[in-house]
């Protein structure tokens, strides 16, 4: 139960002149804790470690100090030891997340207590206390209370996400992330899985900060798009559920370990492997036979868009044969997609008639044929994805006027994952530490093969890819003094491209950029659907990359628990600024004013009139720099004391600074 907390931030923001994204300078954060605690001592956790600790007592309630202490995790061939203190309380800090953990308690004159099957949490401490009975050290005896994790040692609010709840819980997109949405002080925008196309593309928010506030760690290292800086974008390393030991989301309060940004911190750890061999094989699948069908298309006889998505994969985890006490987990897993929700467009089209030269043009629209410009018949004859066209024709109405037109074809999403991860026990310097290497990486491919998406277009793609390495040391070099030491990189890409389509040069454009881009405008109406361009900035790549090295000293001493040390990052974000392609906007007016009313009257003067004249209301289009290579630095130091006043008092103190560095470009471009 928290008696109170108080946290003082100086933060001076500055963006730069790119607005790539804001910096932040907090200089330094101080903020203290008093804690009415059920238990003495605090705990001795890292962003992707836990801890067990507890208080040793005999029959009267009286602490028993110098106590042998073991814990051991046969599955992992893990073993710690220390004694207890003055005051009866041990702990063993920097704890692998996992189950099985045991701890046996020993002391003359006492029977042996031993605790089994313990799970320890990531960023959470577990509670094994044990009253001794008397008797011989040859006697045993089992502790079988429930366990429970230490949420009162802390002001930090959020919890842990296990494997086990992944296998329970419906995921539609199989995406972890959604179930952040069930934490207090989170709010996530999900979408339909119906339209869900890009996995892990929700924006979420916690304790109303921005969808960019949050900071995402993957196994110990930033997992951040220094580009987007949120998780909306689609293009940050997302593990499938089989792939994930924990999942843990902290909204608020957090210790001086924790920081970076003003949301909330989402940390992943990813499974390890064990002494027995496990696996699975799996697939998850929805198609359009099984989904409900739309209310109201429903009602008006529509068909249902066609869904079609597999999930499929398999896990293998155990010891390394001929490698003694190495340990493997190994998962892969593909995903095939066609969504005809995504990859759709309805509205208004005008009538065509079937021949489309300049004679039939003119005489459905009410214009001379000498005004039809080539440019227009050429694009209304241009080979594309709707019937042929790339340039479709309204239906229901009168030749020359304005129909409706609805057209669905499946997008097509493909990916593929693998996490693969490697522990192990080793002597280093005399002392234990626990070597874990681990190595994610995806990639996938979104395709519209129509480009229909809310207007009308041509075929385009997103070559998505995420990249994440570790090497991490847990190294004790006394029981009270245990260093954890963890280096990796993230990698993202997601490119924006072309998938086909048509040049200026086949329809007779020419624009002064030509030798930059080559590819259509878009062209947008006052009362029809757009067309012709392309819904997305297509010719735009985009990489970014995070390199990161944390070190964290835990030491016990005496009535303190202390946890300090840095972290540095360096982030590159390369950019292949696409040139906007420009576009022609097409008002109601030129045409009237020049040739008159249409025949058909009020339903007949179209936006169109002005298109087939080659008259556009507006125009505009942009040339500049087409490359840009920016940079940046942070540097990060924290002091955590968690310290013992009373048995049941605990003042968590701690100091943190971080300097988060603005970004700079290779080429001095801002």
């Amino acid at each position: 139960m928290a008696l109170g907390n108080t946290r003082n931030n100086f933060r001076i923001q500055v963006s730069n002149l790119m607005h790539l994204r804001l910096r932040t300078i907090q200089a330094a954060t101080v903020f203290s804790t008093l804690a009415l605690l059920l238990l003495p001592a605090s705990a001795q956790v890292s962003p992707s470690a836990g801890a067990i600790r507890g208080i040793v007592q005999d029959p009267s309630g009286s602490p028993v100090a110098g106590a042998a202490v073991t814990l051991l995790n046969p599955t992992l061939s893990v073993k710690r030891q220390t004694i207890t203190q003055s005051d009866g309380t041990y702990v063993f800090p920097l704890l692998q997340p996992a189950t099985a953990y045991q701890v046996a308690v020993e002391h003359p004159g006492f029977a042996r207590a031993l605790w089994k099957d313990l799970q320890v949490r990531m960023t959470e401490t577990t509670v094994a206390d044990a009253t001794l009975a008397v008797g011989t050290v040859t006697q045993e005896l089992v502790v079988s209370a429930e366990t429970q994790a230490v949420e009162t040692t802390s002001a930090t609010l959020g919890g842990v996400v296990s494997t086990a709840v992944f296998a329970a819980l419906p995921l539609p997109t199989r995406n972890v992330f959604d179930l952040m949405a069930t934490d207090a002080g989170v709010a996530a925008a999900l979408t339909s899985p119906s339209s869900t196309i890009i996995q892990g593309s929700n924006a979420i928010y916690v304790g109303g900060a921005r969808a960019t506030s949050n900071n995402y760690t993957l196994n110990g290292v930033d997992a951040n798009n220094f580009e987007f800086q949120t998780l909306a974008a689609g293009v940050v390393p997302l593990p499938n559920p089989d792939a994930v030991q924990e999942f843990r989301t902290q909204t608020s309060l957090y210790d001086a370990t924790s920081g970076y940004n003003a949301g909330g911190n989402l940390t992943v750890v990813t499974r390890a492997g064990t002494r027995d061999y496990h696996g699975a094989a799996y697939e998850f699948f929805r198609n359009t036979r099984l989904n409900a069908a739309d209310y109201f298309a429903n009602a008006s006889r529509q068909a249902k868009p066609v869904m079609q998505q597999n999930q499929f994969g398999g896990s293998l985890g155990g010891r390394l044969p001929k490698a003694g006490g190495t340990f493997f987990f190994f998962n892969y897993e593909a995903v095939r997609q066609k969504n005809g929700v995504a990859g759709s467009v309805t509205g208004f089209q005008p009538v065509l008639p079937a021949t489309r030269d300049a004679t039939s043009l003119a005489n459905a629209f009410g214009l001379p044929a000498s005004s039809i410009d080539p440019v227009a018949v050429n694009l209304l004859n241009a080979k594309g994805s709707y019937n042929g066209l790339l340039f479709p024709s309204g239906t229901g109405a009168q030749l020359g006027t304005m129909g409706t037109f609805r057209y669905s074809t499946p997008v097509i999403y493909d990916s593929g994952q693998y996490s693969a991860r490697l522990d192990r026990e080793v002597k280093l310097f005399g002392n234990s530490s626990h070597l874990a290497a681990t190595l994610f990486s995806s990639s996938s491919d979104f395709t519209n093969p129509s480009g229909a998406s809310g207007s009308l277009g041509q075929p385009y793609g997103y070559p998505l890819g995420s990249r994440n390495a570790t090497l991490s040391d847990t190294h004790i070099f006394r029981a009270n003094l245990i260093n954890d030491l963890v280096g990796g990189f993230t990698w993202n890409q997601r490119d924006i491209e072309a998938t086909g389509g048509l040049a200026l040069a086949d329809v007779g454009m020419v624009r002064s950029n030509n030798s930059v881009t080559s590819l259509l405008p878009n062209l947008t109406f006052l009362n029809q659907l757009g067309c012709c361009g392309y819904a997305a900035n297509v010719q735009h790549p985009q990489r970014t990359v995070t390199y990161t090295l944390r070190d964290t000293l835990s030491w016990n001493k005496g009535r303190h628990s202390l946890r300090f040390g840095f972290e540095t990052r360096r982030e590159e974000f390369n950019d292949g600024i696409y040139l906007p392609r420009g576009s022609l906007g097409f008002q109601t007016g030129i045409a009237n004013s020049i040739y008159g009313n249409s025949p058909l009257g009020a339903a007949g003067n179209l936006a169109f009139r002005d298109f087939l004249i080659g008259a556009p209301t507006s125009i505009s289009f942009l040339s500049g720099l087409t490359t840009m290579n920016f940079r940046a630095r942070d540097y990060l130091a924290f002091l955590q004391d968690d310290f013992r006043v009373a048995r049941r008092l605990t003042l968590n103190a701690g100091l943190r600074y971080d300097h988060l560095g603005n970004p700079t470009e290779t080429h001095n471009t801002i």
